[in-house]
C-alpha cells in the first residue's frame, strides 16, 4: 500500500443513519489508498488501476452471417463481413442499471456458504472507491463492500471472503488460537497479527487469516497473503477449525 497524509482515526458513525457514515467514508478515502481504521480493517487494492468514473459503455456482440450463393456465375472479390465481437464473461457485470451494485455485490455473496449471519455482522454493497475493495468495522459488526465495474464476480466474492475472515478473527480467535494459526502455518510465532493503523494487512497474521479464509471460501485464484503460499486442498481440514467457535 502507498501511505498518503496522515489519515482520521476512525469511521464515527454508524451505517444509520447513511449519510454520517458516507460523509466520513468520503473523507477517509480522499487521505488514503487502503486503510486499517482503528479497531477495523480497510483491504487496499493491491496493483489494481482506479475506479472507472462511470460504468463502460456496453457494445452488443455483431451477428454477421454469410450466405454463399446456390451456383456463383463467376469468381468475385471475397465480400467483407463484419467480424463476431467476443461474448462478455459471464463472470463480469453487463447490467449497469440502477442498484447494479447490490445486485452484483448479492450475486457474490451468494458464492459463499460459510453462515456468515451467525457472526452478528451487517454486509453493505456501495459504489467504487479509489484503491479500497472492502472494509470491517469490528465495533459496528460492519463489512463494507466496495462493487468495481471491471471486477467479476469471484474477485467481489473474494473481497466478501476476506472481510469475512477478519470478522470471523475478531468474534472467535483469541491469543492462544492465533498462536496455533501461525504454527500450523508454519510461520513464526513472533509473526505481527495486527497491522498498524491504515496500512495493508497482508504481511501480517490478520492477513494471511483472512486471505486463508477466502481462499477455502472462492479459491485461491486471487490470494494475496505475503507470509505463505495459500493452503493446499489438504492442509484445508486442518485449518478449520479456526474458523468456527
Amino acid at each position: 500500500m502507498i501511505l498518503g497524509p496522515a489519515p482520521r482515526r476512525a469511521l464515527v458513525a454508524v451505517l444509520i443513519p447513511a449519510v454520517l457514515l458516507l460523509a466520513d467514508l468520503a473523507a477517509l478515502v480522499t487521505h488514503q489508498e487502503g486503510v486499517t481504521a482503528a479497531g477495523g480493517m480497510f483491504r487496499a487494492a493491491v496493483a489494481a488501476a482506479p475506479a472507472p468514473p462511470n460504468p463502460p459503455a456496453l457494445v452488443p456482440a455483431l451477428a454477421s452471417v454469410v450466405e454463399a450463393p446456390p451456383t456463383p456465375p463467376a469468381p468475385a472479390a471475397a465480400k467483407a463481413t463484419t467480424p463476431r465481437a467476443p461474448a462478455p464473461s459471464p463472470r463480469l457485470a453487463t447490467d449497469f442499471s440502477s442498484g447494479w451494485e447490490q445486485r452484483r455485490g448479492q450475486a457474490a455473496l451468494a458464492l459463499i456458504t460459510y453462515p456468515w449471519q451467525q457472526l452478528g455482522y451487517q454486509i453493505v454493497f456501495m459504489g467504487a472507491r479509489p484503491g479500497l475493495l472492502g472494509g470491517t468495522i469490528p465495533e459496528q459488526r460492519l463489512i463494507l463492500v466496495f462493487i468495481r465495474s471491471d471486477e467479476d464476480v469471484n474477485q467481489v466474492a473474494h473481497t466478501i471472503a476476506h472481510e469475512l475472515g477478519h470478522a470471523v478473527d475478531k468474534t472467535y480467535n483469541d491469543d492462544t488460537r492465533r498462536q496455533a494459526w501461525l504454527a500450523a502455518r508454519g510461520l513464526p510465532e513472533t509473526t505481527d497479527w495486527f497491522t498498524c493503523n491504515y496500512c495493508a494487512d497482508f504481511t501480517t497474521g490478520s492477513g494471511d487469516f483472512a486471505e486463508s479464509f477466502a481462499a477455502w471460501q472462492t479459491g485461491d485464484e486471487y490470494f494475496k497473503g505475503q507470509l505463505a503460499p495459500p493452503p493446499t486442498p489438504a492442509q484445508i481440514p486442518g485449518l478449520e477449525r479456526f474458523f468456527n467457535p
